[in-house]
């Protein structure tokens, strides 16, 4: 994406595409989830098409993560607190949104970030609105495993997908089995002050490690849904900041 400024002087973000955005269009403009990017019209040229969206200041997760002079403003609370956003807004594209949605490109790269660092999911060029029961169960448990991937490179400040291969990196791997054996403080972004492990805030971190590698697992059908994902990622907000935090059963 890149900046733009309208006629009214509105900063916008403008999603470039060199096949037609219509059906992205159409299903951004249904979509209303505060953790979703805000579509705000289409225009057309004779070989492309772009999107408009409301700017996002900070722009994506990914430009600040793996970036070593700008991974320190994504702290440890900002990470809790964009993955569980992310977390909800799938919760409700999966569960309430009709019929359901699923997004398929789940990543630091489709997930941005406002004024007031709250996550904004993008990226819908490859999602699909699905009618079959089936093919439904099949799409959001990749939806959820890239969910892993993506909680485990804001735990790790590294590279959990290669991209080519559509499959965990080496570094992904060692993650879930350090994490499945009970030492998941390994994985932590050294880049970062990294909280005592007696600290809540570090067993906040700890859970949400584990959240990620059960999100990862091998079987599709060994995974959590993204609803059951969002409610663990409110506990461990709760544990992080250290206090009770609300949340709506209807994540929107």
């Amino acid at each position: 994406m890149f900046r733009g400024v309208l006629p009214n002087q509105q900063l916008v973000l403008i999603q470039r595409s060199m096949r037609s955005c219509e059906k992205e269009f159409e299903l951004l403009s249904r979509i209303k989830h505060s953790n979703v990017a805000s579509v705000l019209g289409v225009c057309y040229d004779i070989s492309e098409s772009f999107l408009i969206f409301k700017d996002m200041c900070h722009s994506s997760v990914f430009s600040h993560l793996f970036d070593d002079d700008k991974c320190s403003a994504l702290s440890w609370e900002r990470r809790v607190k964009v993955a569980t956003q992310v977390a909800r807004a799938l919760g409700y594209l999966h569960t309430f949104a009709e019929p359901c949605v699923v997004h398929r490109s789940v990543s630091s790269i489709n997930v941005y970030l406002d004024g007031s660092w709250n996550a904004k999911l993008a990226g819908f060029g490859s999602a699909l609105s699905v009618r079959s029961r089936s093919q439904e169960l099949k799409l959001k448990a990749e939806d959820v495993y890239r969910v892993g991937v993506f909680i485990l490179e804001l735990l790790m400040g590294q590279s959990a997908l290669n991209a080519e291969e559509d499959q965990p990196t080496v570094v992904a791997r060692w993650a879930v089995h350090v994490i499945d054996t009970g030492s998941g403080y390994e994985i932590l972004d050294r880049r970062l002050e990294v909280p005592c492990e007696r600290e809540r805030s570090a067993r906040a971190l700890l859970k949400m490690a584990e959240i990620g590698a059960w999100c990862m697992k091998d079987k599709p059908e060994d995974r959590p849904n993204m609803m059951e994902v969002a409610a663990v990622l409110a506990q461990v907000e709760t544990i992080f900041f250290g206090q009770s935090k609300r949340h709506s059963k209807r994540p929107g």
